[in-house]
């Protein structure tokens, strides 16, 4: 495994119903503002800069993901990160820059090396226009054996990331319209397996237009109403993959206080140019439920569904359906504890062969000051498969604690 997928933050996020359909809710467990503890950042003429530092040494004890005959390895992660943004009273700008160099103790050859840069900016058109664009490229790790990827003994699957994105927006309250136009690529890097041999990754690079349109109607702080629409082309440099996915999507929030609810249900469609890859047509979903039974204390559940690329080179998408609960509490201002568990299926068709992959995690962070945070956290991980030659099963468990240096 890669422990950097996790300590990076680069481990499946549950998503929202749809993003800034109602207001961040900051006075909560696990989201609270702490202004005695946040860090204050740097003040440079009309910028705000922003520094941390991050080390985590744990222990992984199956690195390669396989069934039997686990290896075990301790290791280091080293993340800094480093942002600035504009702080004018219209307008915005905004850079930011992190890295995650992980370092094994016995297993050198699985090191990898992550980092995001990122750039955007905001240009208010009147009081009620924004146009808003960025850009970010990124280089990103993969668990071995990650959506039915063969191990690699060399280093982990990683994959470089580029993407723009420019979108624009009109608020006439209570109804916020948007539309946005991205373009991305991925390209995936070659993999060694057991036997020393590279394998290509190719046939999962891809390069992405999109153009999304949205409609939000929200009366109030506490309700509202959306719908999404978006159509994107994917080409690949093996033709079998190239195809167009369409998607529709009604979504409705409300904030009653102490729960909040947030939803989506849509139809998804995805259709190949030539191939002899599976066509998907069918519902997608996502929606999170969240109930605050005192200030220091949150419990969240959500569900989603979604399409996945495959490293399987004779499956398409996987149909992942993602299920998860979250606890919060706040021992004290600068103490959280929080605990996971999660249920993640998946369905690669075109071999007749799903996987489950079930998880726990819990982890805590104190505060010492604006400037020092120590942290500890401990993840149980087991994939069952109905075919382990085609998919593997695995378990796992990873620990380590961390140190944090803000500014």
């Amino acid at each position: 495994m890669t422990c950097a997928v996790l300590v990076f933050g680069l481990w499946p996020v549950a998503a929202q119903a749809q993003a800034g359909l109602l207001p961040a809710k900051d006075d909560v467990a696990g989201n609270r503002a702490q202004p005695e503890f946040d860090p204050m950042g740097i003040r440079l003429g009309p910028w705000l800069a922003k520094a941390s530092m991050r080390i985590d040494n744990g222990y992984d004890d199956n690195l390669f993901g396989t069934a039997t005959e686990k290896e075990g390895d301790g290791f280091v992660i080293v993340s800094p990160s480093l942002s600035v943004e504009s702080d004018w009273a219209r307008h915005g700008l905004d850079f930011s820059a992190k890295g995650g160099l992980t370092r094994y103790y016995s297993h050198p050859r699985q090191r990898s090396d992550e980092y995001v840069l990122r750039a955007g900016g905001r240009l208010e058109l009147g009081s009620t226009t924004i146009v808003a664009a960025n850009a970010s490229t990124s280089l990103n790790s993969e668990r071995n054996g990650a959506n039915g990827a063969p191990l690699s003994t060399g280093k982990p699957s990683q994959y470089h990331d580029t993407s723009y994105q420019i979108a624009v927006s009109e608020d006439l309250s209570p109804v916020r319209l948007g539309i946005a136009l991205s373009h991305g690529r991925t390209r995936y890097n070659d993999l060694v397996n057991s036997n020393g041999r590279r394998i290509t990754q190719a046939f999962r690079d891809s390069n992405r237009w999109a153009l999304q349109g949205s409609a939000i109607y929200a009366p109030t702080d506490v309700a509202a109403l959306g719908v999404t629409a978006q159509v994107q082309r994917t080409d690949s440099h093996i033709s079998d993959r190239a195809g167009t996915s369409f998607s529709i999507a009604g979504s409705g929030a409300i904030d009653l206080g102490m729960i909040r609810i947030e939803g989506e249900l849509g139809y998804l469609q995805r259709i190949y140019t030539r191939s002899a890859l599976r066509d998907f047509n069918g519902p997608s979903y996502s929606g999170t439920a969240s109930w605050y039974p005192t200030s220091l204390l949150a419990f969240s559940v959500s569900a989603r569904r979604t399409l996945e690329n495959s490293g399987n080179p004779g499956v398409g998408v996987i149909v992942s359906q993602n299920y998860r609960a979250e606890a919060s509490y706040e021992l004290l201002r600068n103490f959280v504890i929080q605990a996971e568990v999660s249920e993640k299926r998946q369905n690669f068709r075109e071999i007749g062969t799903r996987s489950a992959i079930h998880a726990q995690e819990v982890k805590g962070e104190y505060l010492f000051n604006r400037s020092v945070a120590i942290g500890a956290y401990a993840r149980h991980e087991c994939r069952d498969s109905t075919d382990p030659s085609r998919v593997r099963s695995f378990c796992t468990i990873l620990t380590g604690a961390s140190l944090t240096f803000r500014r």
